[in-house]
């Protein structure tokens, strides 16, 4: 255990054991442990250590007030404890008052942490509140120890105390007991001091004792005259045999020393607190430090401890004047590194670490002393110098620190790698300053080790640290870095790292995209970093891999933000999912998006997946996707047959979700397919329903809507009137006969699936035409396209059936037999639907002429030849 300045430490709440021997009131009973925590046994012997008489009825201001206190070390010291003895008016079963005895203590190395004074144990003892005489304290814990908040020890607050008390008096009882004796101190009843007082006598006297001294011998506040006990510093009114007696108003009492300890104890005492390099705080401060017990005389080691203030002090002088020996360190530390405060145990471990590090004699011999006199303290101490060293800055220094721990401690020992480690494991050490370390390693320390790797991997800021500071250096090391790294620890790496070896293995299957997630919540612009680091291992294509493409849409990002310029390679991809993502990338840092432009026919699925999972995904939001719509539908490619609606609607329907981005995108290709639906007439395109009604919506192509009417009508198959009505509509709005006559057809063979009827085209095209005195242009034209074979030969011959019959009858439609067919125009370049029709007409149709009605309606039907329909 290392020495911490006691004057420096925080206020710890420590919890203690506890324990209660009363009666019950109103019971008859002997004395007995009633509650507690821990073993009983040892409460028991320490409360019959500390009870010294027995209570009777006391007035305030006698000597025996209470409480009575006693400050017992258990058996083989192994505890500091704190007895109160108390007197009440409750009484047991017999009528007699109930004096209880409470005990709290303290494991010796527990105290430690907070080491206590006879004051500050009893101060936190008398606040636990204790309700009753056969109750527990108030406020336990879970476990059910008491809380105690002991203030840290005040070496300067204890030498004013010793000089209040007076030193020569304090000095004197501190001899006695070194010398092994008891120390009895006697006042006048009517100036016997008050509690308080008594307190600070036995602090002033402890104080000029080794600390663990405490954990040696028992003191009280009072014991009785006529009790045996085992008290070897206490109050009274007459001392009993073979104790010393001190008077408590004589400043310079008279003593009898048996041994030369214990006179050459309080002749050290003097001259050491006469010396100027000690003084008394120096001696408390010195001595307050002593807290191990060593396995040798208890006298020989209180004297040895003493003496040692001096010569430590004398060689740390000299330290101090730019004076100081490597051997003369050596001769203290010689003395026994125990001997020394934990101040002194820094300043000499310090000094020797600086001096090794000298050239020449000084540092070869202060080398040979850190190893001969090593002690695993000095590692700690060291250790703290090299976190101080790399908090200012100063890499240098550190590394040399560490250099010559390698080089001081023993051999084989790994004191170094160790300390190196623990380094990696701090939130306290500057991280660009370990990576310093890192590249330059200290010479002794392994920095290769799997130990070093786990380190390393359990902090994200080094690796960030450490990447970013090779890239601007030596980016080949960073890759290198990262595969050692790997493979120091067998691959057992954690998530947010793998996206670095998918760059420097080139393999995108090291990583998923989970494990970027993980990464970029630690590192905001590490997307940079790994692009950078993709482009020095030549492997640009990763960076559009499934796992890492949002690591490149970040670096593209942040260029934009931070308003620099963003150069992509080209990414020499093979899959087409990764060039999906290839040109979502493109396209969020030049609006172009090459690989889509670039395919020669049918876009594959495997592109439209990945396109609309990147497209959709979180790294674009509402506002961008509404911004790059434009350039993505503009570079949407045709087909190898020169037509684009294929192209446009398979993009369109594998981004058509509805939200606000891809709204523009539908609206946007619908207004890129109006032109190529124009320009297949008089074919129709073979658009799914929902590009046909979108279309419909725009309000662009007045005829689009009763045309696919028709359509629709022509598959169900609907009545003659009810289709010839819609044929009527769909020409009224500008639809022409060469687009209509596939849908007839379709209509007759739908219908003739039912039953065939000759002449059913003809009665088609009357119903359609039948005005007030002929057939309308519309049926007109319809009928000679069918007549040209639009509709296929079989209507056709049906057809001119109908017409030679109705002209055989006497009907007016022998015109068109002998009327030429025109040659409509036809697009055969046009991909149509099933059913589109061959060469047509493309004239326009105003609105249909009135119908005939009633009887002319019948006598006009049989003017065409045919019936009712």
């Amino acid at each position: 255990m290392s020495e911490v300045p006691l004057d420096q430490q925080a206020p710890p709440a420590l919890a203690a054991h506890w324990a209660l021997r009363s009666k019950r009131p109103g019971v008859l009973m002997s004395y007995e442990i009633l509650a507690g925590d821990g073993d009983e046994r040892l409460a028991e012997e320490l409360i019959r250590a500390g009870v010294v008489g027995n209570p009777e009825p006391a007035e305030p201001g006698r000597p025996d007030e209470y409480p009575w206190l006693a400050f017992v070390p258990g058996r083989a010291g192994a505890v500091l404890a704190c007895v109160q003895t108390t007197w009440t008016e409750q009484v047991d079963g017999t009528g007699q008052p109930i004096a209880p005895a409470r005990v709290v203590y303290l494991p010796y190395a527990d105290a430690l942490a907070a080491p206590p004074t006879c004051r500050s144990f009893a101060a936190a003892f008398l606040r636990a509140p204790w309700p009753g005489v056969d109750s527990p304290p108030a406020g336990l814990t879970a476990d059910h120890r008491l809380p105690l908040a002991l203030p840290a020890l005040d070496v300067r607050g204890l030498a004013e105390v010793v000089q209040r008390r007076g030193f020569q008096w304090a000095a004197t009882a501190a001899a006695v007991l070194v010398d092994g004796g008891s120390v009895a101190v006697v006042a006048d009843a009517a100036r016997f001091p008050g509690l308080e007082d008594r307190l600070d006598a036995l602090d002033a006297v402890l104080a000029l004792l080794p600390y663990w001294y405490r954990a040696e011998l028992a003191v009280a506040t009072w014991t009785s005259p006529r009790a045996r006990h085992g008290i070897r510093l206490g109050f009274t009114t007459r001392a009993g045999a073979g104790q010393t007696e001190m008077r408590w108003d004589v400043p310079a009492p008279a003593h009898q020393l048996a041994t030369e300890d214990g006179r050459q104890y309080l002749k050290e005492l003097f001259v050491a607190v006469n010396d100027e390099t000690v003084g008394l705080t120096g001696l408390i401060g010195h001595l307050a430090g002593r807290c191990r017990r060593a396995p040798r005389d208890v006298p020989v080691q209180a004297l040895e401890e003493l003496r040692e203030v001096r010569f430590a002090e004398l060689v740390r002088s000299e330290i101090r004047q730019d004076k100081g020996d490597p051997q003369r360190v050596g001769q203290v530390l010689a003395r026994g590194w125990d001997l020394l405060d934990g101040e002194k145990q820094r300043i000499f471990t310090g000094w020797l670490a600086d001096c090794a590090g000298r050239s020449g004699d000084p540092g070869r011999r202060a080398i040979e002393v850190l190893r001969r006199f090593w002690h695993d303290d000095m590692s700690e101490i060291l250790f703290e110098r090299v976190r101080e060293d790399l908090a200012a800055r100063d890499a240098r220094s550190a590394r040399g620190c560490l250099s010559r721990v390698a080089a001081a401690a023993p051999a084989g020992s790994g004191t170094a790698d160790r300390l190196f480690q623990r380094l990696l494991h701090t939130d306290r050490t500057p991280p660009d300053m370990v990576v310093e370390l890192l590249l330059d390693p200290p010479a002794g320390v392994d920095v290769r080790s799997s130990a070093v790797a786990a380190g390393v991997l359990r902090h994200d800021v080094l690796i960030r640290n450490l990447v970013g500071h090779l890239l601007r250096t030596d980016a080949d090391r960073a890759i290198g870095w990262i595969r050692q790294l790997d493979a120091a620890v067998d691959g057992r790496v954690p998530a947010w790292f793998r996206p670095f070896l998918s760059v420097a293995e080139g393999d995108p299957g090291r990583s998923d995209p989970r494990d970027y997630a993980d990464l970029a919540q630690r590192w905001k612009d590490v997307g940079s970093t790994l692009f950078e680091l993709a482009l020095r291992r030549d492997v640009p294509a990763i960076m559009v891999s499934e796992s890492l493409w949002p690591a490149l849409i970040q670096h593209v990002k942040g260029c934009l933000s931070a308003k620099r310029e963003v150069v992509l390679p080209h990414f020499p991809v093979s899959r087409n999912g990764d060039a999906a993502r290839a040109d979502l990338a493109h396209l969020a840092a030049s609006h172009r998006m090459p690989y889509l432009a670039g395919y020669p026919s049918e876009i594959p699925m495997t592109y439209l997946t990945a396109l609309a999972a990147g497209w959709n995904g979180t790294e674009f939001d509402e506002s961008v996707r509404t911004v790059w719509a434009h350039d993505l539908v503009r570079d949407i490619p045709a087909g190898s047959d020169g037509w684009r609606w294929r192209n446009l609607c398979a993009i369109g329907d594998a981004l058509a979700d509805g939200t606000p981005g891809n709204r523009t995108v539908t609206a946007l290709i619908t207004a890129q397919l109006i032109p190529e639906v124009q320009r297949a007439r008089p074919r129709l395109l073979s658009l799914s329903e929902d590009w046909d009604q979108r279309i419909r919506e725009s309000g662009q192509l007045t005829y689009y809507g009763p045309l696919l009417d028709v359509s629709v009508l022509s598959r169900k198959p609907a009545a003659i009137e009810e289709i010839a009505h819609a044929i009527r509509e769909a020409g009224g709005h500008g639809a022409q006969a060469d687009e209509l006559v596939p849908m007839i057809a379709t209509w007759v063979g739908k219908r003739n699936e039912r039953g065939h009827v000759p002449g059913r085209a003809w009665r088609l095209i009357v119903e359609i035409g039948l005005t007030d005195r002929a057939l309308s242009p519309l049926a007109v034209d319809l009928a000679r396209a069918v007549r040209g074979g639009m509709a296929g030969p079989e209507l056709t011959h049906d057809l001119d059936s109908a017409l030679h019959k109705a002209v055989a009858v006497g009907g007016a439609a022998h015109y068109l037999l002998t009327a030429p067919v025109p040659a409509g125009a036809v697009n055969p370049a046009a991909p149509d639907r099933p059913g589109s029709p061959g060469p047509g007409t493309s004239q326009q149709y105003g609105p249909h002429p009135p119908r005939a009605k009633g009887r002319r309606m019948a006598r006009l039907r049989g003017y065409f030849g045919i019936g009712r329909p």
